[in-house]
């Protein structure tokens, strides 16, 4: 029987915790383990209070590096995975079990990962984004941390497009929750060692992350003086930018926000929505934001393949831009009463939504998946990474999620060969899409099949009515309601996002590795290209 002492003493554990008493913690953790080994009848009082232990353990093991620990509070959760899903709730013990096998990851080091590795960081990301799936109901609080411990772990995988807008949807709640300043400042630091650029605003930007963590009522006290040396050694790099540069450290938020202010509400919507293909875009809302200007061409970047790329990535941005648009335009409609009425549709109650509304989002959602099947296309291209042809020699067609196939003919040595933190995100974004990986959104590519080839309705109501049974004679259609349909859709779009950014960034990796040492090279400057307004 679970008693108030063993309560009170659970608590006391946790408040070790709190307080960075790491090693007394676990210690006592023990000591309680084996009184509750003791007690034979096991209800949803055990289990609440051994998912809690079990909790403490994970976090002893994250916040002190404790393997065993660790490795403890695993094993319980591992365990008891039903019982404890049961009284904690899928969303809050998948988030624990994701918490717990995190510790297990073998390679600290993302950069040190290898495509054999790297299915260790696939699986803990699709628990968490199970967690993520079933939390719309749980608090803000829980969703928040949630959400930064999914962003840490997309950060790993070098999904930083991604990373930083769970970082910023967390910091924007007011909440205080320091880890995710923290983290959002080394996702900053990973955006300027893979993306090979930086900016003095990057730089504040990571100061804000220690500065807002040091003041934080939830560090152990000895962290506090840890985020003051980072603080301290960044202010020393922007000193020494700022008198290379002749900027100045002064009022930087105030012209920033006045910036933001002046640009249109369409861009304004992109900024705050994490919708930009822009590299200042990712971090900072100002002016040098206000378009698309993200390129692979940078210092030191050669290769007859480079051209190429750019074309493909032009591509990339255009229809982007259009999807994202076509978003907007469904959130945000104008008065396009004469368009709505040119189309009169007969009234079959079967609550089906028909219009040009909807059919910019069932478009948007097209394009979305054409832009990842077209990056597949390209990865195929650059690496001469095709995978096996189909009977009689004929090429299959290329999917984003699929191609990889990693198992076959001995291509994971192959990819391992040409290695770099855009690909190892590419495939990491398509085993989201790939059911065979466990990919909690592999849904998606069903969606996309009935948008392409077969009836997809999107209807409003809960469940579709359909008084006439104007459904009756056409197999295999998918009803999906609208607000769900939106939702993921906002998904999609943030994945293609990423996607587009990983593209360029495996590119540029590939262009800095083809540069020779000691030898001079001549560059041609590419320049953005201008349209005019004047009719022609």
């Amino acid at each position: 029987m679970i008693t108030k002492e063993l309560i009170d003493e659970s608590l006391n554990i946790h408040r070790l915790v709190d307080c960075g008493d790491f090693d007394l913690a676990y210690q006592q953790s023990v000591v309680f383990l084996e009184k509750l080994e003791k007690i034979k009848l096991k209800g949803d009082n055990y289990f609440i209070v051994l998912g809690n232990v079990a909790g403490g353990l994970v976090d002893i093991g994250q916040m002190s590096k404790h393997t065993n620990a660790a490795e403890l509070g695993f094993k319980l959760m591992d365990n008891n995975k039903e019982a404890l899903a049961h009284v904690q709730g899928e969303s809050h013990f998948y988030y624990n079990y994701g918490n717990a096998l995190s510790n297990k990851i073998s390679v600290d080091n993302p950069h040190d990962h290898t495509f054999q590795s790297i299915e260790e960081l696939v699986s803990l990301k699709n628990i968490y984004w199970r967690a993520f799936r079933f939390s719309s109901q749980e608090s803000e609080e829980f969703q928040a941390e949630l959400s930064v411990n999914l962003a840490n772990s997309l950060r790993s995988q070098f999904r930083l497009s991604e990373a930083l807008r769970y970082y910023d949807l967390t910091n924007r709640k007011g909440l205080d929750i320091p880890q995710s300043w923290v983290n959002r400042s080394a996702a900053l630091i990973e955006l300027n060692l893979i993306s090979s650029s930086y900016s003095i605003k990057q730089l504040k930007e990571i100061r804000k992350g220690y500065i807002n963590a040091s003041v934080s009522k939830k560090i152990p006290p000895q962290w506090e003086s840890f985020y003051l040396g980072r603080i301290a050694q960044i202010n020393d790099k922007i000193e020494k930018c700022i008198s290379a540069d002749g900027e100045t450290d002064e009022h930087d938020d105030m012209l920033t926000q006045k910036e933001f202010d002046a640009l249109s509400a369409y861009r304004k919507f992109c900024l705050i929505n994490h919708l930009t293909l822009s590299e200042h875009g990712v971090y900072c809302p100002c002016v040098e934001s206000a378009t698309d200007n993200l390129v692979i061409s940078s210092s030191g970047v050669t290769g007859d393949f480079i051209i190429p790329m750019e074309m493909a990535l032009n591509r990339f941005k255009s229809e982007f831009s259009l999807a994202r648009h076509l978003y907007f335009e469904y959130l945000y409609p104008q008065d396009t009463d004469e368009i709505k009425e040119e189309c009169h549709f007969l009234e079959l109650h079967n609550d089906e939504i028909l219009g040009i509304d909807i059919e910019k989002i069932r478009t948007a959602f097209r394009i979305c998946f054409g832009i990842l099947d077209k990056i597949a296309v390209c990865i195929c291209e650059l690496y001469k990474v095709y995978p096996p042809a189909q009977k009689g020699g004929l090429q299959k067609n290329i999917y984003f999620q699929s191609f990889w196939q990693l198992d076959v003919d001995n291509r994971r040595q192959r990819f391992e060969g040409i290695k770099s933190p855009g690909l190892l995100a590419l495939y990491s974004i398509a085993t989201d899409l790939n059911k065979n990986k466990g990919g909690e959104l592999a849904f998606y590519k069903e969606w996309r099949n009935g948008l392409e080839h077969k009836f997809l309705v999107v209807h409003k109501s809960d469940k579709a009515e359909d008084l006439y049974q104007s459904y009756k004679l056409i197999k295999d259609i998918l009803f999906i309601k609208e607000d769900e349909f939106i939702h993921h859709f906002g998904q999609l779009i943030q994945i293609t996002r990423s996607a587009i950014f990983s593209f360029a960034f495996m590119v540029r990796h590939e262009g800095k590795k083809q540069q020779k040492e000691n030898i001079p090279s001549i560059t041609n400057e590419l320049h953005m290209k201008k349209y005019s307004s004047e009719p022609k």
